[in-house]
């Protein structure tokens, strides 16, 4: 879901990614600059930039509008199942099977942050809405773990007794 205006929305499908438009819900773009399946695809909150992650290791970003690649995030080994812009628009978190979650530098396309802590997949992340520098991620390993992403370390774990598979953090904490 695209935050600015005309809200469009993005969703991927097998080694592609489809912007529709909200209003008609036509597709009005398909990014197909994969070699394998996408899971994931994140507006940037001013809805100029899209971050896109799946099997390939990587996480692209493009230009929303035009579909154009502007950057190849690397540094992964293994597929990233969730991506996201942080609150500053300057930075994308990315979640891996590779059991890291790692912080990206948009202008650099350098990972500034890598946090461990996982001993499973990581599939999800949640910004949190109270604290921008703060996010969940969720594991098979059974955790949520908090991460400052001032420091990259865990502020909190709680263990869930299954796999996680999504994460959402309330605007109430």
């Amino acid at each position: 879901y695209n935050p600015a205006a005309p809200h469009d929305f993005a969703a991927t499908n097998s080694t592609r990614v489809q912007i529709y438009g909200a209003r008609g819900k036509v597709v009005k773009r398909t990014i197909s600059r994969f070699k394998d399946v996408v899971y994931c695809a994140s507006f940037r909150r001013d809805g100029k930039l899209l971050a896109a992650s799946g099997e390939e290791t990587d996480v692209k970003v493009f230009d929303a509008t035009s579909g154009g690649m502007l950057r190849l995030l690397r540094g992964h080994t293994k597929a990233v199942h969730a991506c996201g812009f942080s609150d500053d628009k300057l930075s994308v978190l990315s979640a891996s099977d590779d059991s890291t979650v790692k912080l990206w530098d948009v202008a650099t396309g350098e990972a500034t942050l890598t946090m461990s802590g996982h001993t499973d997949h990581v599939r999800s992340l949640a910004p949190s809405p109270a604290s921008p520098e703060i996010w969940a991620s969720g594991s098979y390993d059974h955790t949520v773990k908090l991460w400052d992403c001032r420091t990259g370390e865990s502020v909190a774990q709680v263990n869930h007794g299954q796999p996680v598979q999504a994460t959402l953090i309330l605007p109430g904490g």
